[in-house]
């Protein structure tokens, strides 16, 4: 389980195919770029301009995937 306060909410996450990336691989979240890149564009999660590219923290993409996330009818936690 992943724990959202060990994340880090440093921008160190430097563009759309990392992020996308830290999505696939450690929060098992399937994400394409493009999806990515309007989550970027959009401003719907945290993001910084790092050299003129967006970056993003790890705590913030938890976040935005949280917020993206649509409860199942019926299903008990």
């Amino acid at each position: 389980m992943i724990n959202r306060d060990e994340l880090g909410n440093t921008p160190v996450i430097i563009g759309r195919e990392a992020a996308a990336q830290l999505c696939n691989d450690t929060f098992g979240v399937p994400i394409s770029f493009t999806r990515m890149r309007r989550g970027f564009e959009r401003r719907e999660l945290k993001v910084w301009k790092v050299g003129g590219v967006n970056a993003t923290s790890p705590q913030a993409l938890f976040d935005w995937i949280q917020g993206m996330a649509l409860p199942v009818a019926g299903a008990t936690e």
